[in-house]
């Protein structure tokens, strides 16, 4: 069902025909969508945790498995087939863990692998991950191969699609999650579309009266883009289209900036057949027609009454349990899978603990600090008088900008031994 959504003008003749279309009142987004990848980081053992759904590419035939059927050691609980791709989504039964302890400094895809009659959860280098018609024979290598719709390692068998993205350091391993694809996800050239997320798809502005038509589509199966090896964007953003005289819905890449604001970008959509759209990822950089940067939108939901006034919200998320924060050592940590992407800022509250070294003289100073908060905000401080270890712990509430980023470090004479932080709730405050 097609509706038409209003908006009052904004000084529309001073802005010439240009009111402003924002997540503030009115826009194209993902309303919701399943979660998929659930997870956990323990003293540099990062973890798939049961119950997370994994997805693995099938070939081109019709299924002849069912939901509730085995695949890859795992049970299905849904599946994707759209007359040409075939998608098993099959539920994890136990937590897979992943120790590493590397000397790699950069982003890594997490997969779960098959091979051997066993399940293995690992990261891989970007590098690594790539996509094509001709998969190569040596090398570590996770290869989406497009013509055949198979996701394999050039050694070690079976490979699902990435879970997440995270940013590893030698020696501490995995120090934050940039990106958990429950909606769309990228590998190589190519780029999916998950299945069951709902999105609300727009028409371009009527400047007559600033309507806008609209209407809201679950996605009934995985939706899939394939680059060509000379397609090469910078600060592009990709679009879920609908085209109502071909009854076609399909995925697109552009490098419209401010789409939202600007009614002559609306009308160029449909230059390019775009005439009902919805964002579903952004900062998208493609070089060869490999993605080298990309970051998927997650649901949104409008604003009520009490969110407006900075309603509270109890959540809690662990960022490490038991870590060794050397002298001098400050790290950064992603809250862009636990608070609302908006485009809003936040109040985290913070709290955290720690012990000292048990060498007499030796103090620690824990501090902490986002984009927003420049200097930093003392947690804790303490001092061993004696060869015994003291415990020491604080909180703070913390703002917290667009980027989603907070830091913790120790500028103590000594190591913060056994150090823990969480967040324990949030709060909207512009």
């Amino acid at each position: 069902m097609i509706t038409t959504l209003k908006q009052k003008p904004y000084n529309y003749g001073i802005r010439k025909g240009k009111p402003p279309l924002t997540y503030n009142n009115i826009s194209n987004c993902i309303t919701s969508a399943p979660e998929l990848v659930k997870w956990k980081w323990n003293n540099n053992v990062f973890t798939l945790e049961a119950g997370s759904i994994v997805t693995w590419c099938a070939g081109k035939e019709p299924p002849t498995l069912g939901v509730g059927d085995i695949y890859n050691s795992m049970p299905i609980v849904d599946i994707s087939w759209d007359g040409t791709d075939l998608y098993y989504y099959c539920q994890t039964q136990e937590d897979y863990s992943w120790d590493w302890n590397g000397n790699y400094t950069g982003y890594l895809y997490m997969f779960l692998s098959f091979g051997n009659n066993s399940l293995n959860f690992w990261g891989l280098a970007e590098d690594g991950c790539q996509s094509g018609s001709t998969p190569p024979t040596t090398g570590n290598i996770n290869y989406y191969n497009d013509s055949t719709n198979r996701c394999l390692h050039t050694a070690n068998g079976d490979q699902s699609l990435p879970l997440l993205k995270v940013y590893c350091k030698p020696n501490i391993g995995a120090m934050q999650v940039s990106d958990v694809y429950n909606t769309s996800l990228v590998m190589g050239n190519t780029a999916f579309f998950h299945k069951d997320v709902l999105t609300k798809l727009t028409k371009k502005l009527n400047s007559a009266d600033c309507s806008l038509e609209s209407f809201e589509y679950k996605t009934p199966h995985i939706y899939k883009l394939h680059n060509a090896n000379n397609l090469t964007r910078q600060n592009s953003r990709m679009f879920f289209g609908y085209v109502p005289s071909e009854k076609r819905y399909f995925l697109s890449i552009n490098t419209i900036n401010n789409y939202y604001s600007q009614i002559n970008e609306f009308q160029s959509m449909e230059a390019i057949d775009l005439n009902y759209i919805c964002e579903i990822a952004k900062n998208i950089i493609i070089v060869n027609g490999k993605y080298y940067s990309y970051s998927p939108r997650m649901p949104f939901q409008a604003a009520d009454v009490q969110d407006l006034q900075g309603r509270f919200v109890t959540g809690h998320k662990s960022l490490f349990t038991g870590v060794t924060i050397p002298s001098g050592g400050t790290y950064d940590f992603s809250l862009a899978d636990y608070l609302p992407n908006d485009g809003c800022m936040y109040e985290v509250y913070l709290s955290v603990a720690s012990a000292t070294s048990a060498t007499a003289g030796n103090s620690l100073n824990m501090y902490c600090g986002s984009e927003l908060i420049t200097t930093n905000i003392c947690l804790c401080r303490q001092q061993t008088r004696t060869n015994s270890s003291v415990n020491c712990g604080g909180n703070a509430i913390v703002p917290v900008g667009v980027n989603r980023k907070i830091r913790i470090g120790n500028t103590g004479s000594a190591p913060a031994l056994n150090t823990s932080a969480v967040v324990c709730g949030y709060r909207k405050i512009v």
